[in-house]
């Protein structure tokens, strides 16, 4: 049932397929008219074109995280930026919709996000903690630049994963604090993997 409403979707929506090397397979014509561009002007050329700055990096990161849906910015072909929601279908294939166009997504996609919102804090923390298991001690700023999340929402759960003694602060400054994963921690993380990805695959 799942695999007819995502076709469905793909047939009536926005959508986009890549390669594993984040290169654009296949454009549809309502992704034409979404962000102005042809598909023969992108097939073939890397997804990175569409963003600015560090977006794409975000963008792979959200994937990597297993976000099931998640918004950014992408260019179009006057040069402007839009506001997009991606819906995730696989590592491959994004379903997209402006800003302007959500309200015509169907409403079990809109429901879908609501409930994945919950687990914003959850998915925030887990990447967190991923960035964290490579075993080094890192500084907020470091842990903000590995997980592509502000400095100050860093900083806020650490806060709560110090609290729940899965990070430990192991030197404080006036200018640099310095954290690292503790044993309880990494175990969380496992846990996280295995149940995140249970409920991903139901």
């Amino acid at each position: 049932m799942r695999e007819l409403i995502e076709e469905s979707l793909v047939l009536s929506t926005a959508y986009v397929s890549l390669d594993s090397s984040w290169s654009v397979l296949s454009w549809s014509e309502k992704a034409e008219s979404l962000l102005g561009f042809r598909a023969d002007d992108v097939v073939g050329k890397s997804f990175k074109i569409f963003f600015r700055g560090d977006l794409f990096d975000k963008i792979q990161q959200c994937v990597h995280l297993n976000y099931p849906a998640f918004k950014s910015e992408m260019l179009t072909s006057s040069g402007d930026t839009m506001k997009v929601f991606f819906h995730v279908l696989n590592e491959q294939t994004f379903l997209l919709y402006g800003s302007d166009h959500i309200r015509n997504a169907p409403s079990f996609y809109v429901s879908h996000v609501q409930r994945e919102s919950k687990r914003t804090f959850a998915v925030l923390r887990y990447g967190l903690l991923h960035v964290l298991s490579c075993g080094k001690r890192m500084t907020i700023n470091q842990i903000a630049h590995a997980a592509h999340i502000n400095w100050k929402t860093v900083e806020k759960h650490l806060t709560y994963l110090i609290g729940k003694k899965l990070v430990e602060e192991v030197f404080s400054s006036e200018y640099v604090r310095i954290f690292e994963m503790t044993k309880q921690g990494l175990g969380e993380l496992e846990r996280f993997q295995r149940e995140y990805g249970a409920s991903r695959g139901g």
